[in-house]
């Protein structure tokens, strides 16, 4: 058969070589001490928890190809609930837990299309949520949601053999990534190993996060979450003291500047986030405010899954005094799994004619009274080629080559 090095493959010798070493750092502020409260994993402890995940999967009756929704709990659990699921061959989906009626929705149109037969969550966090998780699941989806073997990431049973490891096939399904669903019902695209570490070499191409600390809020169920901030890291190079330091997106959601406190209080050179994240930083800093944070060290301000707005990326590097090639605007679909396009260290700005635009025409007019500014999302990664066509004639602009890469399927 087909086998392919792995995710797993990579932490697997990581562990052995270096167990100590602190890979993964979840950050909390405390108000009382004025101090960051710090809980710390090392390659030890992903390894192992990721084992007794796959077990636990095992245990349940779930073989290789049975299919498994993650809550999305923004904590440790989840992140080897992911490893867990590719260490067992169950194939997951990472969703957010439905603390609202939206979310709830989004829960039952996933489980009628992945079919699946177990759910991880982290107990102590679901029955501590505002809205009781598991009473609104009994109550929207009982009978589907009562067929699911539950399985919590705090209520492991320890296990450290390595017998629930299945060794992985190119064409083996890993993931579905749904989108978000906010204008239709969830579409998922399958994702096999060939198209995950194809794109991870992708990224790395892009980024080599090996010489990087990395700080970031953004959910595990979105693509840029789950593959920048939970898939990469396990591939850096440990020798240079690489780190990942995760913040709440809660806790973002409410305070947004911890995020840039985060970055200035440890000397991150990483982060990511959508336009929207740095257009509220630049409205409720103060100039004065702004002066105190440390972010010229930083080298990539990634920024990505939403309109990139040049106001706003000008306005960020002014107030906050970083070099404007750091703003790193990418596109990313998870056709591709995720990174499509990236522009590391090479910021630019189209400035166009903004009645040409109006009419499907780019003319360059940068001293026009009237410009439309386009941010370059970059080239495209590596051995991904982009084609241009018309959607209404079906047509592709002459010597234009396809795609060298196979992408995923559409679930």
């Amino acid at each position: 058969m087909d086998y392919i090095p792995t995710l797993i493959d990579t932490m697997k010798k990581q562990a052995a070589a270096h167990p100590d070493h602190v890979l993964f750092r979840f950050a909390d502020f405390d108000d009382d001490t004025n101090e960051w409260v710090l809980e710390d994993h090392t390659y030890r402890e992903i390894y192992h928890k990721s084992l007794e995940t796959a077990y636990m999967l095992r245990k349940k009756g779930l073989q290789p190809g049975d299919r498994a929704i993650i809550f999305s709990m923004q904590d440790f659990g989840t992140i080897c609930a992911v490893y867990g699921c590719m260490m067992a061959g169950v194939v997951f989906t990472i969703i957010p837990p439905p603390l609202d009626e939206d979310k709830v929705e989004r829960f039952i149109s996933v489980l009628k299309s992945c079919k699946p037969r177990a759910l991880i969550s982290n107990y102590t966090l679901e029955q501590g949520a505002d809205t009781h998780i598991t009473g609104r699941l009994l109550k929207e989806a009982a009978l589907d949601t009562l067929r699911l073997k539950r399985i919590y990431t705090d209520r492991l049973i320890p296990y450290r053999r390595e017998d629930v490891i299945v060794p992985a096939t190119a064409d083996q399904l890993v993931y579905l990534q749904y989108t978000s669903g906010s204008t239709s019902a969830p579409k998922g695209a399958r994702v096999t190993w060939k198209n995950l570490m194809k794109n991870l070499e992708q990224c790395f191409h892009c980024l080599d996060l090996s010489s990087a600390t990395l700080a970031s809020w953004v959910p595990y169920f979105h693509n840029l979450g789950l593959v920048v901030t939970i898939c990469m890291p396990i591939l850096a190079n440990v020798a240079t003291g690489s780190a990942v330091y995760f913040l709440q997106t809660l806790k973002f959601l409410e305070r947004p500047k911890l995020w840039l406190k985060l970055i200035s209080d440890f000397q991150i050179t990483l982060t990511v986030g959508p336009g929207s994240a740095y257009d509220a930083c630049t409205r409720i800093f103060s100039e004065e405010e702004a002066a105190q944070y440390s972010l010229s060290q930083v080298t990539h301000f990634m920024n990505g899954s939403e309109f990139i707005s040049a106001k706003t990326v000008d306005r960020f590097i002014e107030m906050f005094h970083c070099d404007p090639n750091a703003m790193a605007p990418g596109y990313g679909v998870s056709e591709n799994v995720c990174l499509a396009t990236f522009a590391p260290q090479d910021y630019r700005c189209l400035k166009l004619d903004y009645e040409a635009y109006r009419s499907n025409r780019a003319v360059i007019a940068p001293d026009a009274a009237h410009v439309k500014e386009i941010v370059s999302v970059g080239a495209p990664v590596k051995d991904l080629t982009l084609v241009i066509g018309n959607p209404k004639t079906k047509k592709f602009i002459p010597n234009c080559a396809s795609a060298r890469y196979s992408s995923p399927a559409t679930a």
